[in-house]
């Protein structure tokens, strides 16, 4: 058996929530692989960055959960000291940064590569005075993941986010933005901003491998022209679009983002609201368990 000290933090209702059968077949496989593992179950909001950071100065903390809970225990690890490795097994809707490293919903397989122990180092993002793993997003459709009922979500799993998308279809204003980048200041009116750190981005394939985060902005200001952008974004990835005059692209070490008026800002699938947006590749890189 293993011997490092492992904190196992899991959320059993993300995505379409989780057996008690499941979960303790998971403990048991775990308890299997380390003699030294504490269980720590979340019930509120704010508990798996409130576990995590008493954790912080533990070998490898384990998240069972979705992108959700994956951000909060990342933030408490990057408002420590300590950098414990970490390891995912998804149970969210979309898992978008459980993907980025080669993992999926299949126990068996994200367990394995916690005992195999192949780990991948991964840049975070400091957004104002909080944290993204894998990506920013403001504009149309950006509300998507939080106006998503959470028994649709139960229910139909990830369908359950493009039948909350149709009723956004004609209710949409573009944003005013202005970013600041190397100096250099962009200012247009958008109908998507996005920042996409992680090869997965709302259960799409965005890029191969992302080494560096990306800033893509969709210039489509009508509204079938929009949407046919973004439908384009997301079905070709950045490569593909990047030197499509309906799109900027660019990757960067950091960017400021402004609006003459708050607008809502989702990180991680969170909703934030907020005027001005600073950005940054933090230096504290974090190591996780991948398949890549």
């Amino acid at each position: 058996m293993q011997k490092e000290k492992v904190v196992f933090i899991y959320n059993q209702v993300s995505g379409k929530g989780l057996s008690k059968l499941k979960l303790e077949l998971i403990i048991s496989k775990l308890k299997n692989i380390f003699s030294n593992i504490t269980l720590c179950k979340t019930i509120n909001t704010g508990d798996a960055k409130k576990y995590a950071a008493r954790y912080t100065d533990y070998d490898l903390i384990i998240v069972l959960g979705g992108d959700g809970t994956i951000n909060d225990v990342i933030s408490a690890i990057m408002d420590s000291k300590y950098s414990p490795k970490i390891a995912i097994i998804p149970n969210g809707t979309m898992n978008d940064f459980a993907k980025n490293l080669g993992l999926n919903k299949n126990i068996s397989k994200s367990i394995e590569y916690i005992k195999k122990g192949h780990f991948t180092k991964c840049n975070i993002l400091k957004v104002n005075n909080t944290y993204a793993t894998y990506g920013v997003a403001m504009g149309r459709f950006s509300s998507t993941s939080y106006n998503t009922n959470q028994k649709l979500k139960k229910i139909f799993g990830k369908l359950s986010y493009f039948l909350t998308a149709t009723s956004e279809l004609f209710k949409f204003s573009p944003i005013e933005l202005e970013i600041l980048h190397n100096k250099q200041k962009l200012c247009g009116k958008y109908s998507l901003c996005l920042i996409c750190n992680s090869s997965h981005i709302a259960g799409f394939k965005m890029k191969e491998n992302i080494r560096q985060p990306y800033l893509i902005l969709v210039k489509s200001t009508k509204n079938l022209a929009s949407i046919k952008d973004i439908i384009k974004l997301f079905v070709k990835g950045i490569d593909k679009i990047s030197k499509n005059k309906n799109f900027v692209v660019f990757p960067f070490d950091r960017v400021c983002i402004k609006s003459a008026n708050k607008i809502n800002i989702v990180i991680d699938g969170e909703r934030h609201e907020c005027k001005e947006l600073e950005i940054s590749v933090q230096t504290k890189q974090l190591y996780f368990v991948s398949n890549k």
